[in-house]
């Protein structure tokens, strides 16, 4: 072998051997501590807020609420902070939720009732409404699926019986003619059963007994009425039918065609105009049927002077 080619195997082994000690000195080498960069300080102040989901109507407890820091920047007027209301933990305590709040939500006064305000029904009740009570059945309520807060219109089924010359009457030959109408359109359901919401993740109740709504005054009267002269019915209405929170219940005669009846007779449904009004009751004995009957609300509930 050749001088020269000696030198370039010399040459070429010492290299290789350079390579290996630099590449063990280098991973022998412990690795850089990492640099701690401090976060910026956020000015916080303790917050009342929910420490669990809270249902409507829902008693408030110490375990049910809690302090948590939240950004000074970010409190709004409505928050209780501690530096304001150090004692707010025991002066909440006790009142009841309003309405649900989700856990983590800050807690506000007007979402809370205190026992000083009154009663929970009463101040979910609107101005100018008030809250009726009203028999209810599984038949008669949407099989359990109507839920406190739903829109419902209210039917009214009467059944009269006659005999063959048109008075009421109760005779072996006497003809019983049934009356539906819808009297209430858009009633909100306050409570089912003394319950403001279903227990747990229930999605209906069972063993419906009472169903309280929310009426203005002459409503109430035309229902209670209607209620003492048949049977009542809720119609559950479209969610869709019902996005305006703050839409009022109407009487049906308003909406719909007004001074009119709709009658069942022998499995047939007809619907008459009545003059001068209509009413299924027909306190007059010798009033003939149709086209002739009076008004009790079931109807037209506007009476000329």
């Amino acid at each position: 072998m050749s001088r020269a080619r000696i030198l370039i195997l010399i040459v070429a082994f010492g290299s290789a051997l350079l390579a290996v000690m630099l590449f063990s000195g280098l991973s022998s080498q412990p690795p850089s501590a990492p640099v701690a960069v401090d976060a910026p300080k956020t000015d916080t102040v303790p917050v009342l807020v929910s420490a669990r989901e809270l249902a409507m109507g829902e008693r408030i407890t110490g375990l049910s609420i809690e302090w948590r820091d939240w950004p000074r920047s970010n409190v709004a007027d409505y928050m209780i902070t501690r530096e304001a209301r150090p004692e707010a933990v025991k002066e909440v305590e006790g009142s009841r939720a309003r309405a649900p709040i989700l856990q983590g939500e800050p807690i506000a006064n007007r979402k809370l009732l205190s026992l000083a305000d009154g009663n929970l029904m009463s101040s979910l009740v609107r101005d100018g409404l008030r809250a009726l009570a009203i028999k209810i059945s599984d038949r008669t309520a949407g099989g359990g699926f109507i839920l406190p807060n739903d829109r419902v219109d209210i039917i009214a089924t009467i059944r009269v019986v006659f005999d063959r010359r048109g008075n009421a009457a109760t005779g072996f030959n006497d003809e019983e003619i049934v009356f539906s109408n819808t009297i209430i359109t858009n009633a909100r359901v306050l409570a089912i059963n003394q319950s403001l919401a279903p227990d747990g993740d229930n999605a209906s109740f069972t063993d419906l007994t009472t169903a309280v709504l929310e009426l203005d005054p002459v409503q109430a009267e035309i229902v209670a009425r209607s209620e003492a002269q048949g049977e009542l019915s809720l119609a559950l209405r479209s969610l869709g039918e019902t996005a305006d929170g703050d839409q009022r219940p109407q009487l049906a005669s308003q909406v719909e065609a007004p001074n009119s009846v709709a009658v069942f007779k022998q499995g047939a449904r007809q619907v008459f105009s009545c003059d001068p009004i209509c009413d299924p009751v027909l306190p007059n004995v010798n009033a003939p049927f149709p086209p002739v009957v009076q008004d009790v609300g079931l109807g037209n509930t506007q009476r000329d002077k």
